[in-house]
């Protein structure tokens, strides 16, 4: 790492006279080396090939592929099958080649190994490229085994606008993992109006039950952003609403909140959520009260002798901790 900072340090100031060092630390720590080489001009490409066609080192390949020279290609490929670090290089410098002529077939052929060094980034490759034959490989990812490449296949899907990649997208709302469910929601959501017709149809058609639940939380969400964003002033209704959505569009009321000046409203139309009947939106409110830290707290202390009930004082005194140790950290 220290020999990674130091050659990224000095990239403005080498001269060829630098040249024949930086070369022997390219063998070793080819990354930003050889952007550092290549800051010498003519020479250092000159070097950096040398590095590619008799070295193979794999930064220097990539470079050379860049340039159109397709050795530096089947050099990458080649080093995926070597057994130690130049295979991990070779693969992070594949991934990176986004619009290098022929990676989607690399990434077709080399699927596996490419999606464990970064499944969201083949994913990005294969469905950018417009070919059905990348787009089905993605959806067949978003049924994978393996969480980092559902979440890869949500990442790749949210930018296409084929509806089957809508729906994988709504089936992988529901993913049994939070890193899936994750990446997941925040696409659909700012896919906006684009995912609603896949929602709707959701909802109304022979979905599994678990899907429209997820259909019709996705839904409340971009309602509540939509309304969050035009400035509603948080009320009952509004925050009933906004609970019954994936929490997001409640997070960014709760992030429009924190940067104004003056909460007292919100703090007031939380206070008397709290205070009311419904048990779910009570719990609820008091956590985003919690949430808003000291401008909230004399609301939250004052509700502590309020609930005779010792489960919902409970929920009081746990919230008041937690804003203590946000206040400490």
């Amino acid at each position: 790492q220290v020999v990674r900072q130091a050659v990224i340090a000095v990239r403005n100031f080498v001269d060829n006279t630098h040249l024949d060092t930086l070369v022997r630390i390219a063998l070793q720590f080819s990354d930003e080396t050889v952007a550092t080489i290549l800051a010498i001009g003519e020479p250092g490409e000159r070097a950096v090939r040398t590095l590619a066609l008799e070295h193979h080192v794999p930064y220097a390949a990539a470079w050379l592929w860049q340039q159109g020279d397709e050795r530096g290609r089947d050099m990458l490929v080649a080093a995926l099958e070597n057994e130690d670090a130049t295979a991990v290089e070779a693969a992070e410098c594949l991934v990176a080649q986004t619009d290098a002529p022929g990676i989607v077939d690399v990434c077709l052929a080399h699927f596996e190994r490419l999606c464990d060094e970064d499944a969201k980034q083949v994913a990005q490759i294969l469905v950018n490229s417009g070919r059905e034959d990348a787009l089905n490989v993605v959806l067949d990812m978003a049924q994978a085994k393996d969480g980092p490449k559902r979440a890869g296949a949500a990442v790749g899907l949210a930018a296409c606008d084929d509806p089957r990649a809508t729906r994988a997208l709504l089936g992988l709302a529901r993913d049994a993992k939070k890193q899936v469910r994750n990446v997941v929601v925040p696409r659909l959501l700012e896919m906006g109006d684009r995912a609603r017709p896949c929602l709707e149809q959701a909802i109304a058609g022979d979905a599994h039950t678990q899907t429209k639940r997820a259909a019709r939380a996705l839904l409340a969400d971009l309602d509540g952003v939509a309304r969050v964003d035009a400035g509603e002033p948080l009320a009952a209704t509004f925050f009933s609403d906004l609970i019954t959505g994936t929490g997001h569009a409640l997070e960014r009321m709760i992030e429009r909140t924190l940067q104004q000046t003056d909460m007292s409203a919100e703090i007031a139309a939380l206070d008397a959520l709290v205070r009311g009947d419904d048990g779910g939106a009570s719990r609820r409110a008091l956590g985003v009260l919690g949430q808003l830290g000291p401008p909230a707290r004399a609301t939250v202390e004052a509700l502590v002798p309020f609930f005779a009930d010792k489960k919902r004082r409970h929920w009081v005194t746990w919230t008041l901790e937690c804003m203590d140790e946000a206040e400490r950290e």
